[in-house]
C-alpha cells in the first residue's frame, strides 16, 4: 500500500432538520447537531465521517467540545502521521487527552474511511468481510398521544417492520393502556421493545413489567439511572421481561461491570459513544462471551454515521438481532445527497470504498463554505 501522509483536516458543524419533533423521556427535538470531519492526504485521498450529538443528558460531549478537542489536541497528531498508522494515532490520542471518546470515534471513522479509499475496499472488507448482507431495522416510535403512537405503529407494521420500539415515560397506567391497545388493534405478529431512557425507579419499573409481560414484550431498555447498577441487577433477576442496558455501557469496563453484576440480558452499543470501531468490538466480545445479546445503532444519525455502525453490524457475529439504524429515516435533509437505502425493514452497507461516500456526495450545506 502506498504511503499517504495526512496533510489537512476540515471540521464542519451543520444542523440537520428532522421531519418532525421526536420525544423521549429526556425531552423533544426537531433538529440535531452534526460535526463532519474530512481528513486529506498528500496523495489526494479524503476520509469522511460525521458524528451526531444527542441531548446533553445523553451524549458525553457537545459538538463544540468535540470540535475543540480535535482541532487543538488531535490535529497536530494527525498532521504528522501516515494515514495507515491508525493504531499509533489512537495511542497518541489516548496519551493526549483522557476520555473524549466521541471525539476519538469521529477521528476513528474518518481514518477507517480513508484506509478504505486508499486500498479500494469498503470498510466491511477491512473488518474481515460480511457474514450477512444486511441488518434488520426496528421501527422507532417516540412519545406522543396514544392515537398518534398507535397510528405510527400501524404504518410500520403495514410497511413490513416486525420489531417496534416505543419510548415511554414513568406513567404506569399510560404505558399499560398503550401496550394493551397495541396488541388488541395490531395483534402479535411483531415484537415490542420499550425504552424508558432512565426515567423509572426500581419499584415502578418492576410493577410495570409485572403487568405488561403478558403482552409479549421483548425487552425493556435502560429502565433506571445509568449508574444504578444495583437496581439493574435487581430488575434483571426478578423481571419477567428481559432488561437491556444502553446508557450504562460506554466502555469495556462498564460492560464488565454489567456482566459481573448480572445486571442485563441485552446491551445496545454505539460506536461513536464508545470511542470507535475497535473499542466497540471489545465491548461486543465481552458481552457475547457472557451470553448477553447485542444490538447496535443510534436513534439520530446521518447516513455517514449510520454506515459506520452498519459496517460493523454486517461483519460481527454478535450483532444478529434487529438493530437501530433509524437516524436517516428521521431526517428532512441528510448530510449526503444519496442517503443509505432502506428496503422495508432492511438496510445494507454500500459497496464503494470506505463507508461508500465521497466529498462529491456531500450536500450543499456542507460544501458551501469549503
Amino acid at each position: 500500500m502506498e504511503t499517504s501522509r495526512i496533510t489537512n483536516i476540515q471540521l464542519k458543524h451543520v444542523v440537520l432538520p428532522l421531519k418532525k419533533s421526536y420525544t423521549n423521556s429526556l425531552g423533544s427535538k426537531d433538529m440535531i447537531d452534526s460535526l463532519v470531519l474530512i481528513v486529506k492526504t498528500d496523495t489526494d485521498y479524503s476520509g469522511l465521517c460525521s458524528l451526531e450529538f444527542d441531548a446533553p443528558s445523553y451524549s458525553e460531549e457537545t459538538w463544540y467540545e468535540a470540535e475543540h478537542i480535535i482541532r487543538n489536541e488531535f490535529e497536530k497528531i494527525l498532521l504528522r502521521s501516515d494515514a495507515s498508522d491508525r493504531n499509533l494515532i489512537y495511542k497518541e490520542m489516548d496519551a493526549a487527552v483522557f476520555g473524549h471518546l466521541m471525539s476519538k470515534a469521529l477521528v476513528d471513522g474518518a481514518l477507517f474511511d480513508l484506509q478504505g479509499k486508499i486500498t479500494g475496499y469498503p470498510v466491511y472488507k477491512l473488518l474481515g468481510g460480511k457474514i450477512r448482507d444486511f441488518s434488520q431495522v426496528i421501527g422507532w416510535v417516540g412519545i406522543d398521544s396514544e392515537d398518534k403512537m398507535l397510528s405510527e405503529a400501524e404504518k410500520f407494521v403495514s410497511d413490513g417492520y416486525s420489531c417496534l420500539k416505543f419510548k415511554i415515560g414513568a406513567n404506569k397506567n399510560r404505558i399499560i393502556e398503550l401496550i394493551k391497545n397495541l396488541r388488541e388493534e395490531l395483534g402479535y405478529d411483531f415484537s415490542i421493545r420499550l425504552d424508558a431512557n432512565q426515567s423509572l425507579t426500581r419499584s415502578n419499573a418492576l410493577s410495570i413489567l409485572q403487568d405488561i409481560y403478558k403482552f409479549e414484550i421483548e425487552l425493556l431498555e435502560q429502565p433506571v439511572n445509568r449508574l444504578d447498577i444495583q437496581s439493574l441487577k435487581f430488575l434483571n433477576k426478578r423481571s419477567p421481561v428481559p432488561i437491556m442496558v444502553d446508557e450504562s455501557v460506554i466502555t469495556v469496563e462498564d460492560m464488565l461491570n454489567i456482566v459481573n453484576n448480572e445486571a442485563a440480558s441485552f446491551v445496545k452499543v454505539k460506536v461513536f459513544r464508545s470511542g470507535g470501531i475497535e473499542k466497540t468490538k471489545a465491548i461486543l466480545s465481552v458481552a457475547s462471551s457472557s451470553g448477553i445479546e447485542c444490538i447496535i445503532g443510534n436513534g439520530f444519525s446521518s447516513s455517514i454515521g449510520t454506515s459506520v455502525e452498519l459496517s460493523l453490524a454486517v461483519t460481527h457475529p454478535a450483532l444478529k438481532s434487529f438493530n437501530e439504524f433509524v437516524g436517516p429515516l428521521k431526517l428532512r435533509r441528510d448530510i449526503v445527497t444519496r442517503p443509505v437505502a432502506f428496503v422495508k425493514n432492511k438496510v445494507g452497507p454500500l459497496t464503494a470504498p470506505g463507508f461508500g461516500f465521497s466529498e462529491g456526495d456531500l450536500s450543499s450545506m456542507i460544501r458551501a463554505d469549503s
